[in-house]
């Protein structure tokens, strides 16, 4: 069902993973936090 004034967002070309922004800093996070082990967060909100 289409709804006016809502946009639908392209399809992902084949093999691209969709994230949020939220999901795709933390794991960009993590990421660089197990491979340099200098790396860590500090800040407001950051939980275990």
């Amino acid at each position: 069902m289409s709804h006016p004034g809502i946009a639908t967002p392209p399809a992902a070309p084949a093999g691209t993973r969709v994230l949020t922004y939220a999901e795709a800093l933390n794991e960009a996070l993590r990421e660089e936090m197990r491979r340099d082990p200098r790396v860590f967060v500090m800040g407001e909100d950051v939980a275990v």
